[in-house]
């Protein structure tokens, strides 16, 4: 029976285990510390393991202890090397094989692509050449009697031997030369990882057919990157793996942000684990709050108080990191939106011919032109040029932003929110309108008064957290001293889920009416059920419901052109 060691590496007897982590760690600036697990394991559980086969205790390593330490080395100096790149290969494969990034699976095949990346760069190195020469035979001499079991099997019997310098005689001989080539390229990391499962995509599906024997060829010849046991229960994943402490430099915002270009919602959870700074108790009431909204269903939160402060908006830099990815898109989408109509002006008239829109021919000044309408010949169009002095909505000076960021806002409608509210700042910097914030959970909060501190609201707006009851009256007098404050008309947007507590309160129906008739007043309702009291409560007034669903794949859309239709 085999026993259980965990033993440090400087108590290793082996002569060439030494001299190898020696030459390895001074190559890589690495302290030579590492702690060696036995029997094998088929994954690291964090940083600083290494899984053999058995402790090294002779003189001289044998080929499968010198395979499996030049994997784990590699793992921290080589790839993953940084905990970033452990998240990016995890969400790349999620994307490619369309499975859930917590999988066993997903850990297992990020093992694969970094042991085929380490044993590529290390062969190439003169002092380790020889040592991976060796490993390599002999995992070639045990994979020649599995290879022709599975697709994956082939393909890495012939990548070894390839880098070995044979060059075996078989179909995957091309594929493997392909994937080498890619490895040695000057790409960018991420697109390695990228590359390197499209180009092997075709043949791991074939063999996901039989999951399990795929499983256990991937524990023989490469080592997980995160346990792949319990990794689908709740924060348990590559849990020692991730920063968690607040001071923790193991993944900067900038580099998150590259996690969420691949995957937005896997590194929005990852973004709220890195910022989150709450303690034991406050946790604790959190999840006591969850629990009492989903007993009661789908009911607003309860609040009296009146004024509060959105929490460490100064720490919310990871989640703002990985928001601001979606920035990019909705500029984009401005960028190439077309001119509304208070951007046109008429410039004369054209002709209408059968086939054209129906809506565009102008049968009174037709028939005052020619005297009869006759289509193709008599028949006219109006004819619009940009007009640059109606880029400007007349009377409209201000955007009034004011945001629902209560408990049930908590997830996608939220993230909906801070999409329209992003587009709404960059129209207002387009039209130059000032703009002003207010948000309301368990009170109001004025993130800004009126301004043109377009970047000032935008990180603002991307730093925002949902928690809370939900009470409206906090934010009525902030509003209203923005309003008395800008010349001319102000443009009110309320973006919530509708879930308004004091929605039937006389004095917050009152003050939205009020400002229906002096403003234009639009309430975004980011939800697929609109909650029953806000929608009787805004009945016959002139205030604007739209309604919009929070899965929408473009909601700031939906919002411009029912603002540029007014």
């Amino acid at each position: 029976m085999r026993i259980f060691e965990k033993v440090h590496s400087s108590a290793v007897p082996s002569r060439e285990f030494q001299k190898v982590l020696s030459a390895f760690c001074r190559q890589s600036s690495m302290y030579p510390s590492f702690i060696l697990i036995t029997p094998l394991r088929s994954y690291i559980e964090k940083w600083g393991e290494i899984p053999v086969p058995r402790i090294p205790r002779e003189a001289f390593l044998h080929p499968d202890e010198k395979y499996f330490l030049l994997i784990g080395l590699s793992y921290h100096a080589i790839m993953p090397r940084k905990e970033i790149n452990r998240l990016l290969l995890r969400s790349i494969i999620a994307k490619t094989f369309g499975i859930n990034w917590k999988s066993p699976l997903v850990s297992q095949l990020s093992g694969l692509f970094s042991t085929i990346y380490s044993f590529t760069k290390l062969v190439s190195k003169k002092e380790f050449k020889q040592h991976c020469k060796d490993a390599l035979r002999w995992a070639c001499a045990v994979l020649e009697t599995q290879r022709h079991q599975l697709n994956l099997a082939e393909f890495l019997y012939v990548y070894y031997r390839l880098l070995n310098g044979v060059q075996e005689n078989s179909e995957y001989l091309e594929l493997a030369k392909n994937v080498k080539n890619l490895i040695e390229d000057k790409l960018s990391i991420e697109e390695k990882m990228q590359l390197f499962f499209y180009l092997l995509s075709q043949i791991i599906r074939r063999d996901m057919f039989n999951e399990r024997d795929l499983r256990n060829f991937l524990n023989q010849y490469s080592i997980s990157l995160g346990s792949p046991y319990n990794e689908e229960k709740e924060r348990s994943w590559g849990r020692n793996w991730r920063a968690e402490k607040k001071k923790s430099k193991e993944i900067t915002p900038e580099e998150l942000q590259k996690l969420a270009k691949i995957d937005q919602q896997n590194a929005l959870e990852l973004a709220k684990e890195l910022d989150k700074n709450l303690g034991k108790k406050e946790k604790e009431k959190e999840e006591t709050r969850t629990a009492q909204r989903k007993e009661k269903g789908f009911l607003p939160g309860y609040s009296d108080r009146l004024r509060m402060y959105q929490k460490l908006l100064s720490q919310r830099r990871y989640i703002a990191a990985v928001r601001k990815v979606r920035l990019e898109r909705i500029l984009a989408s401005l960028e190439i939106r077309p001119s509304g109509k208070q951007a046109l002006a008429i410039r004369g008239q054209t002709v209408w011919e059968i086939g054209d829109d129906e809506d565009e021919l102008n049968i009174e000044m037709s028939s005052e032109t020619f005297g009869y309408v006759i289509p193709n010949l008599t028949t006219l169009r109006n004819l619009y040029e940009e007009d640059e002095e109606g880029q400007k909505r007349r009377g409209i000076m201000h955007f009034e932003l004011i945001i629902d960021t209560s408990g049930s806002m908590n997830g996608q409608p939220l993230e909906t929110a801070i999409d329209i509210a992003i587009a709404l700042i960059e129209k207002a910097r387009k039209v130059e309108n000032s703009i002003a914030l207010v948000t309301f959970s368990s009170g109001a909060w004025e993130g800004l008064p009126p301004s043109f501190e377009y970047d000032a609201i935008e990180d603002i707006v991307l730093r925002l957290m949902a928690d809370g009851g939900t009470n409206l009256r906090g934010a009525l007098d902030i509003v209203d001293s923005h309003l008395n404050c800008i010349m001319g008309l102000g443009a009110i947007f309320l973006l919530t889920d509708t879930a308004i507590w004091d929605i039937n309160k006389q004095e917050v129906q009152e003050k939205l009416r009020e400002w229906a008739r002096k403003h234009p007043v639009y309430l975004l309702a980011i939800t697929d059920e609109l909650y029953e009291e806000t929608t009787y409560a805004l009945r016959n007034s002139a205030i604007k419901l739209l309604k919009i669903p929070p899965t929408h794949e473009a909601p700031w859309e939906i919002v411009l052109d029912a603002y540029e239709e007014l």
